[in-house]
């Protein structure tokens, strides 16, 4: 059966992309094999420049999304969760030196570490 594996990615520099496929330990899935879509409850936190959070609920049950950032300075995927899944993050999410400048200036930084699981090496 396998689980999901939530690719996130950041485009545009303020869109989150998300997307779902399926995940076996063998790594040996095929795009035939692919086909199985999940229900996945995440949240999101994002934090404005003015020092507002807020706190977003989620269900991932598509095969992707796209969720736009609204000017967040930067944001926690599955802030204070836990889910069953790999992830697997863009490097524009894990490379500082990719990171995109908000409207202030200042550079968005992103978070995956609250993710239940590691993302796969």
């Amino acid at each position: 059966m396998g689980y999901p594996v939530i690719k996130a990615r950041l485009r545009h520099g303020s869109k989150l992309h998300l997307k779902q496929n399926r995940f076996l330990a063998t790594g040996d899935v095929k795009a035939k094999d692919d086909i199985a879509l999940w229900h996945v409850p995440l949240q999101l936190r994002t934090f404005g420049a003015n020092g507002k959070t807020e706190l977003h609920s989620i269900v991932l049950s598509e095969r992707e999304t796209v969720i736009d950032l609204k000017g967040a300075e930067s944001f926690l995927l599955n802030a204070g969760w836990s889910s069953i899944f790999r992830t697997h993050a863009g490097s524009a999410l894990t490379d500082p030196s990719q990171h995109h400048a908000g409207s202030s200036g200042v550079y968005r930084s992103a978070s995956l570490a609250s993710l239940h699981a590691s993302s796969p090496r």
